[in-house]
C-alpha cells in the first residue's frame, strides 16, 4: 500500500500538517467485518505525549474516524456491510471506540481488557475496587433476531464507569443502545484524556516573529521550525506558542508568548511576570495555572488537571491520597492552587503559587502520593 500521508491531507489537512512537522509513524490492522478498508493508526510523536489518530484506508481513500458514527456509517456504505453473527463482536468493538469522540468505550470481557492502574497490583484499596470490577466481566452474548438482526449483550468501560448494555446491531451496521445498567463507578483505570496544541494560527505578523525569535534563539535553520498556537492560553492583544523542531528528537521544544507585538521566550529574564502583567488582568484561574506551568522556570510543562475527567488516573491518585480535586482557583490573597500532571513520570502534584510585591511568583510544587 502506497503513503498514506497524501491521502490523509486531502481529508484532514491540518492534523497531515501535524504529521510533517513532528515524527509520525503509521500502522495497520485489520478488520474482519470489512472487505476493503483497513484500520490506520498514526503516532505522532508531540512533546508532551503522542497523538494517536485513526482512519481507515483502502489505499486509495482515507476516511477520518474522529467524526462520530457518521464516519462509520458512510464506511459501511462504502462497504455495502452485511455483517454475520461472527463478527458482531469484532464490529461492536469497533463502533463503540469510534462512534462518539467524546465518550470512547470498549467492550470488556477479561481482566487484560481492562487498562488497570499499577496501585491495583500493589495498594489494597485499589486492588479491591479492581477484584471487584473483574467479578462483574461477562462474555459478549450474541443472538441472532427474527429481523434477521441481533441483539447483543456486553460489558463495557467507558471512562472509570463499568456498565452492562444491550446493543440492537443491524446486519448492514447500524446500533441501537436498548438498555445499560451502571455496574461500578470510579474503578482505578487509566484513561489519559488527549490535550494536543492546535497548529493554526491566523496572525501570520507574530508567527513570523516567533519563528524568528526561535531560529536566533535555539539556531535552528527555517526548515526545522514548527509552530503550534496554544489557543487556550490565547488573550486579548497576547498570544502563545509551542515551537519544534520538525527534524529532531520531541524533547525539542520552546514555548514563546507574542504580547502586544512583543516576543518573550519561556527561557526570558522575568518571562512569566512579562506574560502575566500583559495578560492576566481578569483571566480565569485556569488561564493563570497555564501560564504559570508553561513559564515559571521550575515548571516549564505538564497538564494542569481542570476537573476529575482531565485524566482519570491522576484523580485516583488525589482521591487515594485523601485529597479532593478541585479546579484552578485564585484565593482572595492571590494564592493560585492547581493540581499538575507529568504525563511522561504519571506523577501528580499539588502547586501553590503566588505573586510578590514586586511580582516575582514563589512556587511550592509537592508531589501527590
Amino acid at each position: 500500500m502506497t503513503e498514506p500521508l497524501p491521502r490523509i491531507a486531502t481529508v484532514d489537512p491540518v492534523h497531515a500538517e501535524t504529521m510533517k512537522s513532528w515524527p509520525t509513524t503509521f500502522a495497520y490492522e485489520a478488520l474482519p467485518f470489512y472487505k476493503r478498508f483497513r484500520l490506520l493508526r498514526a503516532t505522532v510523536a508531540l512533546p508532551s505525549r503522542p497523538l494517536v489518530l485513526e482512519y481507515v484506508d483502502d489505499g486509495a481513500l482515507v476516511v477520518p474516524l474522529g467524526g462520530g458514527a457518521k464516519d462509520i456509517d458512510k464506511v459501511n456504505g462504502l462497504e455495502a456491510l452485511a455483517l454475520e453473527a461472527t463478527q458482531i463482536g469484532p464490529y461492536l468493538r469497533f463502533f463503540l471506540a469510534h462512534s462518539d469522540p467524546d465518550a470512547p468505550a470498549r467492550v470488556v470481557e477479561r481482566p487484560e481488557d481492562v487498562p488497570w492502574l499499577p496501585s491495583t497490583r500493589t495498594e489494597g484499596a485499589p486492588r479491591a475496587a479492581r477484584a471487584a470490577a473483574e467479578s462483574r466481566l461477562r462474555a459478549l452474548e450474541v443472538r441472532p433476531d427474527p429481523r434477521g438482526d441481533f441483539t447483543t449483550s456486553a460489558t463495557v468501560l467507558s471512562g472509570s464507569t463499568l456498565r452492562q448494555d444491550v446493543y440492537r446491531v443491524e446486519r448492514k451496521g447500524a446500533v441501537r443502545l436498548v438498555s445499560s445498567q451502571t455496574l461500578l463507578e470510579n474503578i482505578p483505570v487509566a484513561t489519559v484524556a488527549d490535550a494536543t496544541p492546535t497548529p493554526i494560527s491566523t496572525d501570520k505578523a507574530a508567527l513570523k516573529q516567533v519563528a524568528a525569535a526561535a531560529q536566533a534563539e535555539l539556531k535552528w535553520a527555517p526548515d526545522e521550525v514548527s509552530i503550534f498556537e496554544v489557543e487556550t492560553l490565547r488573550r486579548p492583544g497576547c498570544a502563545v506558542y509551542m515551537v519544534g523542531n520538525a527534524r529532531r528528537p520531541v524533547p525539542y521544544q520552546r514555548y514563546y508568548a507574542v504580547l502586544g507585538g512583543t516576543v518573550v521566550s519561556q527561557t526570558s529574564e522575568n518571562a512569566l511576570a512579562k506574560v502575566l502583567d500583559a495578560c492576566g488582568a481578569k483571566a480565569p484561574a485556569q488561564w493563570w495555572a497555564e501560564a504559570v506551568t508553561l513559564f515559571h522556570r521550575e515548571l516549564g510543562s505538564g497538564l494542569v488537571l481542570a476537573d476529575a475527567t482531565t485524566n482519570h488516573g491522576a484523580t485516583a491518585v488525589i482521591v487515594a491520597a485523601g485529597k479532593k480535586l478541585t479546579p484552578p482557583e485564585r484565593g482572595r490573597d492571590g494564592t493560585l492552587h492547581y493540581f499538575l500532571l507529568d504525563p511522561e513520570l504519571f506523577a501528580v502534584y499539588e502547586v501553590r503559587a503566588r505573586r510578590g510585591p514586586e511580582g516575582v511568583m514563589s512556587l511550592d510544587k509537592s508531589p501527590v502520593k
